[in-house]
């Protein structure tokens, strides 16, 4: 079964594509304001959107060419219609290619989300939400369409603890 992927040319400069990926501004401009990143590898990336989160280990950083977070834990409410745990040992991969200093061609590829998911329908609409009109609105003008949830739960890794 083939893995959600979605591919994208950017008109932005590769370093502003990857640090949309590698920094807690970054993350919260386009995906989630409510979110934790640290931006190195073995570091953290925790996302909230209410009463969900996910938690991923950043495994691959190359600068200006490859992130990979794998999920490593997740809960989510009720409310996604969805396993509490379905993300977990899934990855995220953002290939970035440099085509001339002012765009970047962009592939993400969300490895295991495929149709033996529950999600699968539901997640793939999130996706392209979020990669074809945040992320590109976020990467190219500073104006993406991040989830902003109103209460926070789930783990958080400036404080150390979880208010779930």
């Amino acid at each position: 079964m083939p893995d959600y992927t979605c591919k994208l040319t950017i008109n932005a400069p590769v370093s502003d594509v990857y640090a949309a990926l590698t920094t807690q501004q970054g993350v919260a401009g386009w995906w989630t304001t409510d979110c934790d990143v640290q931006g190195h590898v073995g570091g953290k990336a925790v996302t909230r959107f209410g009463r969900s989160w996910m938690v991923f280990t950043v495994e691959t950083l190359e600068p200006n060419r490859r992130v990979v977070w794998k999920c490593t834990d997740q809960h989510a409410h009720k409310s996604m219609n969805m396993p509490p745990e379905e993300w977990i040992g899934t990855r995220l991969i953002w290939d970035l290619t440099d085509n001339g200093g002012s765009s970047t061609a962009v592939v993400f590829t969300h490895e295991g989300l495929n149709e033996a998911l529950l999600c699968h329908e539901m997640c793939c609409g999130g996706w392209d939400h979020m990669m074809k009109g945040s992320f590109v609105g976020y990467t190219e003008s500073g104006e993406g369409k991040p989830d902003r949830p109103i209460l926070t739960y789930g783990p958080t890794l400036a404080r150390g603890q979880s208010n779930t």
